[in-house]
């Protein structure tokens, strides 16, 4: 089953953003082309951008060819691309001079387009629409030019006299420009599906980051800590994946982000047991490293942090050790452990007709199985995460985190 989408929500997203984007767009524009006053007379406007598809396309290059080739039969293939902002055109006084000419007559114009976003060509068109005004322009040619920071398309168009219609009879594939991503090194014009995705992931992202805060964060130690053994416990080793992948610093989110301070000092011995653990398992998703972890817990003595030693309520931490010994504990279950290095799920099972475990109740610890061990499409983790109610317990404090560390990683891959 497939991650579905709202239409209404993700246009909802497109508007509420617009206003943020065009801010972003023109403080990117002034910091990189500021002896060029065209680009500062206005904000931009976005249009639905046609661009020619050059490898699923077969025609001449030329204007004439184009002309004759526009419709159902036509050898042009074209990519769709929302949201595109382009310079220089002043919409009201465009569609008050082609209505005194009348759609019937030549009307042309130019405008510029930031680099990193699209290559403009000859043969590509764009719609915009004023008011009840709609119009379909051609590009008709481009020049690349620089500035002395930074270079930009000028590119004339005409007036068409296709439809949209017509050309989306000849459309290959379809895009949304994600216009916060300009002046980044991320990547600016997604699928629409892999758009669609982001939005997803996002908003799961803050799901999880908002339950987790509200269930395990203490605001007088800036930490995340839970209830182990009716004691307030902290681990410095989840704290330190956390701290390590910057879980919960959100750059849109900035009043929400959470900065923690590392509780040990990360040295040689330290980085080797981390090495064991599952949470490095799940950094390079392979298990050679991970062995069954032993821990004790004690109570936190830190000369160095003594406001982990003052709390009205005794925080304990837990020490790791190389072996098992009496009275050391497991938080993170070697039965996990095992079953993660022999890529065993847990399955619902009964024991003289008593129900021992269902299926639900290892949710979590079989989507760290199949991450870690590669056996399911992430897509397809990231559904099932969504489908979870989550409540307040160890297991949650132990593997959120975790989740989302995956959501994190696949948003990464979709954004280079």
């Amino acid at each position: 089953m497939g991650i579905l989408f709202s239409k209404d929500d993700f246009m909802g997203k497109l508007k509420k953003d617009l206003s943020h984007s065009v801010t972003k767009i023109n403080e990117y524009v002034k910091a990189t082309t500021s002896d060029n006053k065209f680009w500062l007379e206005g904000t931009p406007t976005l249009v639905d951008y046609y661009k020619v598809n050059s490898l699923k396309s077969k025609y001449e290059t030329t204007l004439e060819a184009v002309d004759e080739l526009i419709g159902s039969d036509s050898p042009l293939k074209y990519d769709f691309v929302e949201n595109i902002p382009i310079y220089g055109l002043d919409l009201m006084e465009l569609s008050v001079e082609i209505n005194e000419l009348g759609q019937d007559n030549t009307y042309n114009g130019t405008f510029y387009i930031q680099p990193g976003i699209i290559i403009p060509e000859p043969n590509d068109f764009f719609y915009i629409q004023v008011k009840d005004f709609k119009y379909l322009f051609m590009v008709t040619n481009v020049r690349s030019e620089k500035t002395s920071y930074h270079s930009y398309y000028e590119v004339d168009f005409v007036l068409s006299h296709y439809t949209k219609e017509q050309i989306e009879l000849q459309l290959n594939d379809s895009y949304v420009a994600n216009t916060d991503n300009i002046g980044t090194q991320k990547k600016v014009v997604f699928e629409t599906k892999e758009y669609l995705l982001t939005e997803k992931l996002e908003k799961l992202y803050m799901k999880l980051f908002d339950f987790y805060v509200n269930a395990f964060y203490n605001n007088e130690l800036n930490l995340f800590i839970c209830k182990y053994n009716n004691k307030n416990c902290v681990n410095d080793m989840l704290i330190h994946f956390i701290i390590k992948h910057n879980l919960f610093i959100k750059n849109k989110t900035f009043l929400k982000n959470i900065i923690l301070q590392q509780i040990f000092v990360v040295d040689d011995e330290y980085q080797k047991f981390y090495k064991n653990s599952i949470y490095y398992a799940c950094e390079i998703n392979n298990t050679k490293f991970l062995t069954l972890e032993n821990f004790d817990i004690e109570k936190y003595n830190n000369p160095k942090q003594p406001i982990l030693n003052v709390s009205k309520d005794p925080l304990y931490g837990f020490v790791m050790y190389e072996t098992n010994s009496e009275g050391t504990v497991n938080p993170y279950n070697n039965e996990l452990i095992r079953r993660i290095k022999e890529n065993d799920l847990y399955v619902a099972s009964e024991g003289y007709g008593v129900v021992i475990y269902d299926k639900e109740d290892y949710f979590l610890e079989n989507i760290l199985i199949n991450f870690i061990n590669k056996n399911s499409n992430i897509d397809k983790i990231i559904n099932d995460i969504d489908t979870y109610d989550f409540i307040e317990n160890y297991s949650t404090y132990m593997l959120v985190p975790v989740l989302m560390y995956i959501i994190k990683r696949r948003l990464s891959d979709i954004v280079k």
